[in-house]
């Protein structure tokens, strides 16, 4: 058996992994998301196992070990990796490498309301109320444009009860680390769902013990900036934008991919359902409304009147 293993590594434009043959004592051990050490000039290197093979027309090296110091990758995470690399042309190994935490050695202020007690029949009509479950019970792979200020919170409370109902599990999406925090307070006060923070000021073993309990299921809701988008939870169901059109969550570093088209891509590769709340969409998520492709929640009417530029 070979097995095609992806390396942290710039490779040239079309190069995707380097084939390795599989021992026979690692045979039972090796699958695809597999972590393993494998020779790699001088040296031995860490990479994933990301396809296997039964015949190879030259002779090549054999997989030193499993790496232990890693958890596998669950096999969807390894099929985005693929498509992250195609769309934003890097090495499939610079994609894996990006989804895990690094391995340890040996503001905008957040506002989350609470819904304003009192409210009348006619503010929770303007507010949408019931529109985010009526349409996750229709279609539970929708995507919903929900176009809201502070009232945007009213539907992910009811996208987080339908999500507790399906019996799956939640990525939350915001710009920084501060919203983050204030997010899982909240997100706290309106599910019994174990929630976990994720973002990538944690230190290295702290963000790996929380990869862990994701990757167990024991973290049934992610909340985080926008490395949570790979978070490895087993049912994923839902993915939350919040802010979306905010410009943290495009990456500077290589990859440089996009959370909001990164989570548009892994819901539809999961059939979870897709939420961008804001109160000033982005081009991309009008476009997708537009097109027919999601669906839009508007705000309520301002309490005052809005001042027009023209």
């Amino acid at each position: 058996m070979l097995a095609d293993v992806a390396l942290n590594a710039p490779l040239r434009a079309g190069d995707r992994a380097f084939t390795f043959a599989v021992p026979e004592t690692l045979q039972d051990s090796v699958a695809v998301g597999v972590p393993v050490r494998v020779p790699f000039g001088r040296q031995s290197a860490a990479g994933f196992v990301v396809a296997l093979r039964t015949q190879m027309d030259r002779p090549v090296r054999a997989i030193i070990a499993v790496d232990e110091r890693i958890p596998p990758l669950p096999a969807d995470l390894v099929e985005l990796a693929s498509w992250i690399a195609d769309y934003y042309v890097c090495s499939i190994g610079e994609a894996l490498w990006t989804m895990i935490p690094p391995l340890p050695a040996a503001a905008r202020q957040s506002v989350i309301p609470e819904p304003a007690p009192g409210r009348g029949r006619g503010a929770a009509e303007q507010t949408g109320r019931g529109a985010v479950t009526a349409h996750l019970r229709r279609d539970p792979s929708a995507r919903i444009a929900l176009l809201a200020d502070q009232a945007r919170f009213r539907g992910y409370a009811e996208a987080l009860r339908w999500l507790a109902d399906d019996g799956r599990d939640a990525i939350f999406l915001v710009p920084e680390v501060v919203q983050a925090e204030a997010l899982v307070r909240w997100i706290a006060r309106h599910t019994p769902l174990p929630t976990t923070l994720l973002h990538g000021a944690m230190p290295a073993a702290q963000r790996w013990a929380v990869w862990r309990r994701v990757r167990s299921g024991e973290a049934r809701v992610v909340v985080g900036t926008r490395l949570a988008v790979f978070a490895p939870l087993p049912r994923l169901g839902l993915i939350v934008i919040d802010h979306e059109e905010d410009a943290s969550y495009k990456e500077e570093r290589t990859p440089r991919y996009h959370a909001r088209r990164v989570a548009e891509e892994r819901a539809a590769r999961s059939g979870a359902a897709l939420i961008w709340g804001t109160p000033v969409p982005s081009t991309e998520v009008m476009r997708a409304v537009a097109e027919g492709r999601a669906l839009a929640v508007a705000h309520p009417a301002r309490a005052h009147p809005a001042i027009v530029v023209t």
